[in-house]
């Protein structure tokens, strides 16, 4: 599926864990997809507008997609979110 701007998500349509990264490879922002918006959907909010990039000093992005199991994204989510440091995690 494509996203703003022609970008192309992986696993868009799927619901899932998605982790931004900065240039150093560090994980700056974990967010899930769990209703009826795809992980494509969920990332095009945080990048339609640069700023939100920007003040994440994101460059990229990894799709985990939960077909088989939607359910666990929450807990993969938190699971994360508890072992890691994520700068924009508002935990």
């Amino acid at each position: 599926m494509a996203g703003a701007a022609g970008r192309y998500y992986p696993y868009a349509e799927s619901k899932g864990v998605y982790i931004f990264f900065d240039s150093r490879k560090q994980g700056v922002y974990v967010g899930k997809s769990e209703s009826n918006a795809g992980i494509g959907e969920r990332i095009g909010k945080h990048v339609r507008g640069a700023w939100w990039l920007d003040a994440h000093r994101a460059t990229y992005v990894v799709s985990i997609p939960f077909d088989q199991a939607p359910h666990l994204a929450p807990e993969f989510e938190s699971h994360l979110l508890d072992k890691y440091r994520f700068p924009g995690a508002k935990r």
